[in-house]
């Protein structure tokens, strides 16, 4: 999984160092790129490094959170030095595309990944997904939930865990809210938080703590199993389910990337 995912943001950042050097007065060795990066070092860093070793371009880049950067680069406006925005989310980058800062991008570039994955508006590209899913006890929960719906039902009281801060969760939340309308998501996290859940910062604590049997199901992002048995160097009593077929419950996360606006574009 990680060794797709990295290929697929070297890909990326290829394509649209191409695309700003055609733009530029310099697009030989010795170019420098300045990247405003959501997604962290912890993800990216080496990615960073291998384009650098393989393009000779220098990356000049700058780690924080998605609407940290977004809220940066909307003051700073047409005056940013940043030439490349990598959100986490797509609300960032929907965000700072709606303030007039990204430009269009080309088909070639946009043609690299399904469309619904990208702007409609051409401003920004899809690069990574996490997809929503449960992460649960085998030993200990055999009433699998079907649904999102179905996380409020009262055999999960005080056995769920979820980040509400995350923005992952959040990001589900406003997908919530933009299908089934702002009364039902209301509804729903009341009845979430009626069925008494467990609240924790990250979906890495949640794996960790149904690992550690606190609880017995957790809202998090697929890779977070994997992650936890690897840093704790071991199988971990956790695995991942996915929600019926259709369920928004299984939402992804898009992370993705765009071009800012320059003088010489």
């Amino acid at each position: 999984m990680y060794s797709l995912r990295k290929t697929a943001l070297v890909v990326a950042l290829i394509m649209f160092t191409g695309l700003l050097a055609s733009c530029s007065s310099s697009g030989e060795q010795g170019t420098e790129l300045t990247v405003y990066s959501g997604r962290s070092e912890e993800y990216l860093g080496d990615v960073f490094e291998k384009f650098q070793e393989e393009s000779g371009i220098r990356l000049n880049v700058r780690y924080a959170d998605s609407a940290e950067l977004a809220a940066q680069l909307l003051e700073e406006g047409e005056n940013s030095p940043a030439d490349l925005f990598i959100s986490q989310d797509a609300g960032s980058l929907g965000a700072v595309a709606e303030a007039g800062l990204l430009d269009l991008l080309s088909e070639s570039i946009l043609n690299e990944v399904p469309s619904a994955f990208s702007s409609q508006e051409k401003f920004w590209v899809g690069i990574t997904g996490r997809t929503r899913v449960f992460a649960y006890s085998p030993s200990r929960l055999k009433d699998l939930p079907m649904s999102y719906r179905d996380v409020t039902n009262p055999i999960y009281k005080g056995r769920i865990g979820i980040a509400p801060t995350n923005g992952s969760f959040q990001a589900f939340v406003t997908a919530l809210r933009i299908n089934a309308g702002e009364a039902a998501t209301e509804q729903w996290l009341r009845d979430l938080v009626a069925n008494e859940p467990r609240y924790y910062e990250k979906n890495s604590m949640i794996v960790e703590a149904i690992d550690a049997g606190e609880i017995d199901l957790g809202l998090v992002n697929h890779y977070y199993v994997y992650e936890v048995s690897k840093a704790l160097g071991r199988e971990i009593g956790v695995k991942i389910g996915f929600f019926e077929k259709g369920d928004l419950g299984n939402l992804i996360n898009v992370s993705g990337g765009g071009i800012l606006k320059t003088e010489s574009c």
